[in-house]
């Protein structure tokens, strides 16, 4: 499946997984059932794959990825440097 979005659009959409992956991911750190880790894990790993499709196909049309407001770039970005 593909999706056509606009500059703007894929901006927002990179800005909106960033902001929603931070939230599932602290969703995560705070959760004691196992089930519902293993459930948010997998969210986790999907969005993140999603952003990073979506981020790829923005530096090659040559846009700017959205920082997280202090310049260090992207969500993802920032956790595969973390690793």
């Amino acid at each position: 499946m593909q999706v056509d979005l606009t500059d703007e659009e894929a901006r927002l959409l990179a800005l909106h997984l960033t902001k929603h992956i931070k939230h599932v991911d602290d969703e995560l750190v705070h959760t004691d059932k196992r089930s519902m880790q293993r459930d948010l894990a997998l969210d986790e790993r999907r969005l993140l794959a999603i952003l990073e499709k979506l981020e790829a196909n923005m530096n090659e049309a040559g846009l700017t990825v959205p920082t997280n407001g202090n310049g260090n770039g992207s969500r993802l970005e920032r956790r595969h440097s973390s690793r």
